[in-house]
């Protein structure tokens, strides 16, 4: 039988973490996804051919509450004091990586509803035009996850979270592109 070693209050503060991560980008999420939905459904009164065009911030909005279950799952995983010491260390590590990734996805989900919205309502009034400027806050939520990442792991995994920003296409000594509008 193994005992509990490390703080016994740490695993309060890594859950607190992996919450954070995922209640506040699922309120991004909602946000963004409701935001930029009412500006569809206006949209879609006045071009109804234009809507399924016009459906991409809603989705892109939607996805930030899948990043954040992905980063509160990997805090929690790493939280098992009794195969491994858990020290208060960790778990503010892992409380502060979980605010780091919902506070953004928050932030994330409220950029690209307002500009989703606004966007897609100028979508209607001008067809030439089309958002893509959402796509920057999905750039940031990326750069939010890595930090996210390194946060919980603390000892190593920059290299992936390096490979995982390289997939997606962000350049990681300047993040080329990536503007923040509020």
């Amino acid at each position: 039988m193994s005992t509990f070693s490390g703080d016994e209050t740490a695993p309060f503060f890594g859950f607190l973490g992996a919450a954070a991560a995922l209640v506040f980008s699922c309120m991004g999420a909602a946000y963004g996804t409701a935001k930029s939905g009412v500006g569809v459904a206006s949209m879609g009164v006045m071009r109804p051919e234009l809507v399924m065009k016009s459906i991409v911030p809603v989705v892109m909005a939607g996805v930030l509450g899948i990043y954040g279950l992905i980063i509160a799952v990997i805090i929690s995983t790493g939280i098992n004091p009794k195969a491994k010491s858990y020290y208060l260390f960790d778990g503010y590590a892992h409380l502060s990586s979980g605010l780091a990734c919902g506070l953004a996805g928050l932030s994330a989900g409220m950029a690209i509803g307002i500009v989703g919205d606004a966007g897609v309502r100028a979508n209607a009034q001008q067809p030439k035009l089309f958002v893509v400027d959402t796509l920057n806050g999905n750039y940031l939520c990326s750069a939010r996850d890595c930090v996210g990442i390194v946060g919980s792991k603390h000892t190593g995994n920059l290299v992936y979270c390096l490979k995982c920003c390289y997939g997606l296409g962000l350049d990681w000594i300047g993040l080329n592109g990536m503007k923040v509008m509020l």
